[in-house]
């Protein structure tokens, strides 16, 4: 572009030019004028016929003297006077339009356009999500002990029941060997037990046919007694000591009886208490064989191993019992867990569609639960409702824990008038855009609707199909016209 002085400079010689020649032009007229009106107040009235000859004349006649030449009359004065003033004003008019500085005009080299198009639109709202599994569980050592192998490593999927380590517990391993010995040592009481008991029964038998074979002796005796007292051979004593002897013999039997069902109920006793104690014993010994069987570590469930303890990876570390092993989770068909604010509730449902991003993907889901209720955010504000999201992934496998960002649509404006977003939303003061007109573009004022991330809806001033430049007006929004010169 020529420098400003420079080309006023130019324009200016020029101008003074032309202003030159429009002086002539208007002398030229000013004579031709005083020229007609001499003729008409000093020729005579005419027929038609010789008038026309003389208009006929006049029309071919050359103009052979342009000086100013006083004529007398009033309305002759007047009308050149009239004329005159109107001249210059023309004239001054002219050397205003060529000498008033003038706004040059301006051309943009490179921008963007786009045409208005009839869509639907739609009003989004995107809230931040965290990945979780839909079963996860932790792998915890069933003994307190050492890891004596692990069978996987992070990263690695494993199936139900599948063993994942081995743990050395010394000290149920002890315990258990322990009561195997008191098993056998209770055993071999309880055997010697039953042996004495045995024995006690054999020699009470022993004792009461021995007390039996006294009564019938005593009975005897008393019947000879009895007899001899008949025949007053045995006196009133003998016959008070026979009867006191079988009395005596019946006494001792009786008290035999006695003491062997004391003994048999205390025997009885006995063997319950031995056989209980054996058969808790036996109970610890099976229960000490199912935790050390136990210290075969397998997986709760299927899923992939997130995390390894670092005590688990350590030789020589002691790990208590039910301390942290390893834990996994079902990475297949996550949930994305989120909050919303309690506004938009209302808006949504179960089974409502939205658009998660994760990992760089825009992944299609549907809400699948929503909360029944509303609590204060961590940061303060609004209150929020949690909602759980179903990613439509199928077996595909996302890390718990990822962030995601959830685009829910609370609501659609059918076949609005839009516009990609872009700069000269907010470069034309969100009141003017710039329509392209062949190459020209002009501005003309609109009303804006709804903006979303992609698209601005204008209501007013543009009709479908326009072409509007969407790039950034800066530099030239002050202008109704503009020339283009790219695009």
């Amino acid at each position: 572009m020529a420098a400003p002085g420079a080309g006023s400079f130019t324009r200016l010689t020029l101008e003074r030019g032309e202003l030159t020649l429009l002086y002539d032009r208007f002398t030229h007229c000013h004579a031709l004028l005083e020229y007609h009106l001499h003729t008409m107040e000093q020729r005579p009235v005419q027929s038609g016929t010789d008038r026309e000859s003389q208009i006929l004349q006049k029309r071919t006649a050359p103009i052979v003297a342009s000086a100013r030449v006083r004529r007398s009359g009033s309305r002759r004065q007047a009308m050149i006077a009239l004329f005159t003033v109107a001249v210059i004003g023309a004239v001054i008019a002219v050397a205003w339009f060529w000498l008033a500085p003038k706004e040059e005009s301006f051309t943009l080299g490179s921008y963007t356009a786009s045409p208005v198009a009839l869509q639907t639109l739609r009003s989004t709202v995107e809230i931040a999500g965290i990945v979780v599994a839909r079963r996860r569980a932790s792998v915890t050592s069933p003994e307190q002990g050492f890891v004596e192998r692990l069978a996987v490593a992070e990263g690695d999927w494993v199936s139900a029941g599948q063993t994942v380590a081995w743990i050395d517990a010394p000290t149920l391993r002890d315990s258990l060997v322990a009561n195997q010995r008191s098993l056998e040592r209770s055993l071999r009481e309880f055997d010697r037990f039953l042996l004495q008991h045995e024995f006690s029964l054999r020699s009470a038998a022993r004792q009461r046919s021995m007390l039996e074979l006294e009564i019938a002796d005593a009975i005897a005796h008393r019947r000879e007694v009895e007899e001899l007292a008949a025949v007053d051979l045995a006196t009133a004593a003998d016959r008070e000591a026979a009867r006191r002897r079988v009395e005596n013999a019946e006494a001792s039997l009786d008290d035999h009886d006695a003491t062997r069902g004391e003994t048999l109920a205390l025997h009885e006793l006995s063997r319950r208490n031995y056989e209980d104690d054996i058969a808790a014993t036996r109970q610890t010994i099976a229960d000490l064989e199912l935790r050390l069987a136990a210290t075969r570590v397998t997986a709760p469930i299927s899923g992939r191993v997130i995390s390894i303890a670092s005590g688990a990876l350590t030789p020589g570390v002691v790990l208590q019992q039910y301390g942290q092993l390893m834990e996994i989770a079902d990475t297949r068909n996550p949930l994305v867990q989120s909050q919303i604010e309690q506004q938009y509730v209302g808006l949504i449902g179960t089974g409502h569609p939205v658009a998660v991003e994760i990992t760089g993907s825009r992944i299609a889901g549907q809400v699948e639960r929503i909360g029944l209720t509303a609590a204060t955010a961590a940061a303060g504000g609004t209150p929020v409702v949690d909602i759980d999201v179903a990613l439509a992934v199928g077996d595909g496998e996302f890390l718990p824990g990822s962030t995601t960002v959830v685009e829910l649509v609370v609501g659609e404006i059918p076949d609005a008038m839009v516009l990609p977003r872009g700069p000269f939303l907010t470069s034309g003061n969100r009141q003017f855009v710039y329509r392209v007109d062949g190459t020209t573009a002009t501005r003309i004022a609109v009303t804006y609707g709804a903006v979303t991330n992609d698209y601005v809806q204008i209501l007013t001033g543009v009709r479908p199909g326009d072409r509007i430049i969407t790039s950034s007006y800066a530099g030239f929004l002050d202008r109704e016209s503009i020339t283009l010169g790219g695009s």
